[in-house]
């Protein structure tokens, strides 16, 4: 039971999961995982994580052995039985974490019709493995399929107008934001929803209840804490999340940036969800002024890649300098 104002309540659902977490000295994510063993943990995406992370670990890749590396990295702890592997130790660096953590992974769906949940006309894709290749196979998947620039030209000026139907930049910030501050107790997914009209990103739960609503719309909210502090730590050191309370900022600015319309943040009372609603450009609507025939559509396969190719030049360093280090 617990308080609020004058009344004794049932806590029930997030608030639950809250108080566990709030009396617990160790973050869920940092907690040790009584199933896992450490065969359960891919040495090569540990080996990639401190490769890209520039850790003063990589250095000692051949000299040390996974054991140590997972000490050394804090996400497990040698006994004398052996080696517990901590949650954030599956997260990082499992091919399965959902095995152990029903909710670690990503769910797609992709709706075809206007009619949407009420037609069976949609394509759906899982994104499982290490918390940040799910994240960096969603958005792949996300650029290939939905992402679209269109230019506009226009008779008195050599400028043409040019923007994106959905940024890049903001999707990738709501999406890393939602599996940042995702709780892994929950067994739903992170869940991306694209709709004909804008895209939807979902995770359980919402913002704590302490958290202002109107100003976290805003981008003006603080955390006082961290919901998960190692995944923060992690997603911070290969340049996935600032952990400094700006990721709302930042997708109100890539979208104004973009001519977007603002986005949509929606939970209930209870905070048992956050619905992050993005729309498209106004050019990219039926029926808007913007959406002419004599506008170009770019929507080829070269101009997409220009802005997403950034986000693998990173991976294709480290593969180099990995199979250096094995040479």
């Amino acid at each position: 039971m617990i308080s609020l104002k004058l009344e004794t309540l049932l806590a029930k659902g997030a608030e639950l999961a809250e108080l566990f977490d709030k009396f617990n000295f160790v973050p869920f994510d940092d907690r040790v995982n009584r199933i896992a063993t450490i065969t359960d943990i891919r040495r090569g995406f540990v080996e990639d994580f401190l490769v890209e992370s520039n850790s003063s670990l990589y250095n000692e890749i051949n000299n040390k052995s996974l054991e140590d590396l997972l000490a050394a990295l804090e996400v497990a702890n040698i006994t004398d039985a052996g080696m517990d592997i901590r949650n954030i130790g599956l997260l990082m660096f499992s091919d399965h974490p959902e095995k152990f953590l029903p909710g670690a992974q990503i769910e797609l769906i992709r709706f075809n019709s206007p009619e949407a949940e009420g037609s069976d006309d949609f394509t759906e894709k899982i994104f499982t493995g290490p918390l940040p290749k799910q994240v960096r196979d969603a958005l792949s998947y996300i650029n290939a399929v939905l992402i679209e620039e269109k230019i506009i030209k226009h008779p008195d000026r050599a400028e043409a107008d040019r923007f994106f139907n959905y940024p890049y930049s903001a999707l990738e910030e709501v999406l890393v934001n939602a599996v940042f501050h995702k709780s892994y107790r929950i067994l739903e997914a992170v869940e991306i929803r694209i709709y004909l009209d804008c895209v939807k990103i979902i995770n359980y739960p919402g913002p704590e209840k302490w958290i202002n609503m109107e100003t976290f719309r805003n981008g003006k909210a603080i955390a006082r804490r961290y919901r998960n502090r190692r995944i923060g730590e992690f997603l911070k050191e290969m340049d996935l999340s600032e952990k400094k309370s700006t990721g709302i900022t930042k997708i109100l600015r890539a979208l104004k940036t973009n001519g977007s319309p603002l986005p949509e943040f929606e939970t209930d009372e209870e905070r048992n969800y956050l619905i992050a609603t993005i729309y498209p450009h106004a050019g990219f609507v039926l029926n808007s002024p913007l959406n002419d025939p004599i506008i170009s559509s770019v929507n080829d396969a070269k101009n997409r890649r220009i802005e997403f190719k950034k986000h693998f030049t990173r991976i294709r360093h480290l593969l180099t300098r990995r199979s250096a280090a094995r040479g």
